[in-house]
């Protein structure tokens, strides 16, 4: 992955590759985890409107008016009460972890594979710029972006396609064992959650992933393969007169849309899962059966509606489509500063 402007260490020691790569990525990691726990604490509502429109509490007409009058029938501050440490905690994770496995998961399949690391969004850049990172690259070597030059055949092309749904797979998978949990108390509230959990239906794997965490899965492996695949495949394809930071939010906000018309189903199938779940006494979730009920009663409608789509829209969007925007746009403007930080410290040191 490339970042975007003057990223050139000062000549003096610079630090080595292995070195650098760790701090870009954890740097890159935390300040997606900040940005993400930051929208998403705020649009708590938005969110609590969302889960309820995509579980099978809500059906017929007016279903957005049902969810809407769900989640504040306790208040206008009630969406905010189902808010725990473990939800900051989560949200922090779910975002640095998804960033943080994303890269790995990049340079680990590059190597595997033999292809070239993902490239995210280039913006047009001011000669100054373009100058600067000519230097970096002509310097030392000490630049873990640099791509081999490989034949780009039909054998290269399968690999690399076959990265772009790995890489995305193997990072939220590890993102859903820390934000699946979190998202079924803040469904269920901590109190009912905690008596559900007590069944401790299926496994003790089931436990410590969640309910219906492959549903979840299925859906972040959407979101995340549309902010850090999809969006600058299609972005990089612009004339260079048109990637301007700009227009890289819209893209973002577009592929989060686009993504979504296929996630808002999967958000459904885990909202109903979780509905059946809770049936009676309890019961395990059943995947064909949460689908053959749903479609029994509802049809199609079941896991789509336009209700379903646009309140999952609303609460997403804000977090997961800004993410390109504010990884190309907004992280690169201190990551300079904050590597030369570190490498004074690592110098003085080593």
């Amino acid at each position: 992955m490339s970042a975007i402007g003057p990223l050139a260490l000062s000549p003096d020691k610079p630090l080595p590759t292995e070195v650098d790569a760790a701090v870009t990525v954890t740097y890159r990691s935390s300040g997606l985890g900040l940005w993400g726990t930051l929208i998403r604490g705020l649009g708590m509502p938005l969110e609590k409107v969302a889960l309820t429109a995509n579980s099978s509490q809500v059906s017929g007409k007016g279903q957005y008016a049902q969810a809407f009058k769900i989640t504040f029938q306790d208040g206008w501050l009630a969406p905010f009460r189902v808010l725990t440490p473990r939800s900051g905690v989560a949200w922090f994770l779910q975002y640095s972890i998804m960033g943080f496995t994303f890269q790995i998961a990049d340079r680990t399949l590059s190597k595997i594979l033999n292809v070239d690391q993902f490239e995210l969004s280039k913006l047009k850049r001011t000669p100054e710029e373009i100058e600067a990172e000519a230097a970096m690259n002509s310097g030392n070597g000490n630049v873990h972006e640099q791509y081999e030059t490989r034949e780009k055949d039909m054998s290269y092309a399968a690999r690399f396609a076959s990265k772009m749904v790995l890489a995305p797979l193997m990072a939220t998978s590890f993102e859903s064992l820390v934000s699946n949990k979190a998202e079924g108390v803040r469904f269920y509230g901590p109190d009912k959650f905690a008596k559900i959990e007590a069944k401790n239906f299926g496994n003790a794997l089931h436990k410590v992933t969640g309910p219906a965490y492959g549903a979840n899965v299925a859906r972040n492996f959407l979101m995340c393969g549309s902010a850090f695949v999809a969006t600058p495949y299609f972005f990089a394809k612009l004339p260079e007169d048109s990637k301007t930071s700009t227009n890289l939010f819209w893209f973002g906000l577009m592929g989060n849309w686009t993504a979504n018309l296929a996630a808002v189903q999967m958000q459904s199938l885990w909202g109903r899962s979780l509905d059946f779940m809770a049936v009676g006494k309890g019961q395990p979730i059943k995947y064909s059966t949460v689908l053959a009920e749903g479609y029994k009663k509802e049809g199609f409608a079941a896991l789509f509606t336009p209700t379903k789509y646009f309140s999952r829209v609303l609460m997403n969007c804000p977090a997961q489509g800004t993410i390109p925007w504010f990884y190309n746009s907004v992280l690169p403007i201190c990551e300079q500063p904050v590597k030369n930080s570190f490498k004074s410290v690592y110098n003085g040191i080593f």
